[in-house]
């Protein structure tokens, strides 16, 4: 996180980290934090200084929420850098006998398990800002509209590419149960996202009467 944008998109081309699940999640903190802009853009303006004070202040609170958020984003961009560790970590065990085998086999589960935790984590909390920019898409500066759209597009982005890395290790997870658990939630995420997403928009291109 110390790198500047250069730097990132540098080491971004290498063959180290960081990954797409953490770039999803920087990308996300991104979305987010465009639609923190819009409400910014907002304040000084005649037509949201006569909106209703309930109204002001449900912004705000999303405001608020989208501003832990970008933070929660930041965490889950340098968790997810460390995310397959425990994968690489079991693969490396000893299997020359079948207790070995076992552990060896149990480890490898739970590498999976938590690499599949962390970008679905990322999924589910994009799905949130999504819910979170409603209001700011509705009543925010008109004239910053299209940082509302471009702010929805990436976090919609950003959640369904993080999916992709759940989807991928789901084949090497050796447990039927969780295997199912796992689709219906990718599954899940992913309509919530199109249903959020085209709701969105909708209101973005309305509002700019395209």
């Amino acid at each position: 996180m110390d790198y500047n944008i250069k730097e990132l998109i540098e080491k971004t081309k290498g063959s180290d980290l960081p990954g797409g699940g953490s770039i999803s999640a920087y990308v996300a903190s991104l979305g987010a934090a465009l639609t923190m802009m819009v409400r910014n853009l907002s304040l000084d303006k005649k037509t949201y200084l006569n909106l209703d004070d309930n109204i002001k202040e449900m912004i705000d609170n999303d405001y608020h929420k989208l501003d832990e958020l970008t933070y929660e984003f930041y965490n889950l961009y340098v968790e997810d850098t460390k995310s397959f560790d425990k994968v690489l970590e079991a693969w490396k065990l000893p299997k020359s006998n079948d207790d070995e085998k076992l552990y060896r086999d149990k480890a490898i589960l739970e590498g999976y398990k938590y690499a599949s935790s962390v970008p679905l984590k990322i999924s589910k909390l994009c799905i949130e800002a999504l819910k979170l920019q409603k209001n700011i898409a509705e009543y925010g500066n008109i004239n910053a509209i299209t940082d509302q759209g471009i702010g929805t597009l990436l976090l919609a982005s950003s959640g369904e590419s993080a999916l992709l890395n759940v989807i991928i290790n789901i084949k090497y997870i050796k447990d039927e149960d969780l295997v199912e658990e796992l689709k219906c939630e990718v599954e899940e995420c992913k309509n919530n996202i199109n249903t959020l997403r085209e709701e969105l928009m909708g209101i973005c291109y309305k509002r700019l009467n395209y």
